[in-house]
């Protein structure tokens, strides 16, 4: 929470507006799903119940379009977009109520992986390493050109915080300002349906699944498969994940786009995506039936949130979304 003492960016004040932009960012620089900071790795059951059985594996190379158990209840990377869209809109209106002619930006959109699976086990797609290697290519973040940041006033933070001001034009403000109001109407505060689900719980089984599928010595067996393919190729990596930490293999190098062609090409071999997509959901099944009920919650609240976010966009979409009138900033 920013605190009104000096006039602030806009581009700072957006981090008011919600956890998507954030998310995505991350899952740029990271081939795990999206992660709240906050929360730990959940402590299911599952580990103490050994080693789920596979019935079957599939053979996978690519992992775009895969999804597994636990995405039923995690929003996409596409649905995130739509509801900081929805926020921002939200907010922009809440701060013309009071007067405040700011419409903030829209959030940034087209940056790291397209979905939460494409880089969940690694480098997976043979076109994007003959072209750019380990790299996100024009989806690097770091890539994307910067917006001029206009400052802003200290009575528009404290209409969108609410903090530095009890009462603007005659009227109380909401807690937490307009930014806080957004999350109540976003989560059915507003309207008196908050569902109290735990958010976060299916990142954070999504987190554990993923490590609990890492240790498993099935997957210990197919890192090997595969470490053992990459050094037939003049590799030494071992597993998937290590050449993202490799300095060497950075950047739209010969090395690394070799590198990145012989690792996609040693995953077909060994099926290990196929063997990899398996052992996690075997994992996950697991964990969704030890927190069915929250879960059970969790998807109850997506929907209401689902709902608002759709209701807003098609409300924005009629009416606008720049300010009607010239009013003071």
């Amino acid at each position: 929470m920013m605190i009104l003492r000096t006039q602030r960016s806009v581009s700072s004040v957006a981090r008011v507006m919600g956890a998507a932009a954030l998310m995505i960012a991350v899952a740029a620089c990271s081939t795990s799903q999206e992660v709240n900071p906050a929360a730990g790795a959940a402590n299911g059951v599952a580990r103490d119940r050994g080693i789920p059985v596979v019935a079957t594996v599939p053979h996978l190379t690519a992992t775009l379009k895969l999804r597994l158990p636990l995405d039923d209840y995690l929003w996409s990377v596409d649905d995130l977009t739509r509801i900081s869209l929805a926020r921002r809109a939200i907010i922009n209106r809440c701060l013309q109520g009071f007067g405040v002619d700011v419409v903030l930006p829209r959030p940034v959109t087209g940056i790291g992986p397209r979905t939460w699976m494409e880089r969940r086990y690694g480098l997976t797609d043979s076109r994007d390493a003959a072209l750019v290697g380990y790299g996100l290519g024009e989806r690097d973040p770091s890539k994307q050109p910067r917006e001029s940041d206009p400052d802003l006033s200290p009575i528009a933070l404290a209409v969108l915080t609410g903090e530095g001001a009890a009462l603007t034009r005659g009227r109380p403000l909401p807690t937490g300002g307009c930014s806080e109001e957004a999350h109540r109407v976003l989560n059915g505060r507003a309207s008196g349906k908050d569902h109290k689900a735990d958010t976060f719980l299916p990142q954070r089984l999504s987190m554990e699944s993923f490590e609990l599928s890492r240790r498993d010595p099935r997957m210990v067996e197919a890192f090997d498969t595969w470490s053992a393919c990459m050094r037939a190729a003049g590799h030494h990596y071992e597993d998937p994940l290590a050449p993202f930490t490799d300095k060497s293999a950075q950047g739209v190098t010969q090395f690394a786009i070799d590198t990145a062609i012989d690792d996609v090409k040693c995953k077909k071999r060994t099926n290990l995506v196929g063997i990899w997509y398996a052992v996690e959901s075997a994992y996950q099944n697991v964990l969704i039936e030890d927190h069915r009920t929250e879960l059970d919650t969790v998807a109850t609240a997506n929907a209401a949130t689902s709902e608002v976010v759709e209701r807003v966009l098609v409300g924005a979409k009629k009416s606008g979304s720049s300010p009607r009138r010239p009013i003071r900033r």
